[in-house]
């Protein structure tokens, strides 16, 4: 008895195709994410932002207690 069973070869079955599927996923959303990271990139923060923050918290302070009248 001889069976006629032919051999399909790899790429024309599905069970490879849906192993690679999430892989290749992953790969095209990571350098969709790289290229948006890149192209829409934040500016760099220069300057004194930190005294400058200070400065702003003290004056909210200050003009909070000169609100009250309890600032003296």
């Amino acid at each position: 008895m001889q069976q006629n069973s032919r051999v399909i070869p790899w790429y024309r079955q599905v069970w490879p195709w849906l192993v690679m599927l999430p892989p290749a996923v992953a790969v095209i959303g990571g350098v969709a994410t790289v290229y948006v990271a890149f192209r829409h990139a934040d500016p760099e923060v220069c300057g004194h932002y930190v005294r400058d923050a200070f400065a702003a918290r003290d004056d909210a302070e200050s003009l909070a207690t000169r609100r009250a009248g309890c600032g003296q």
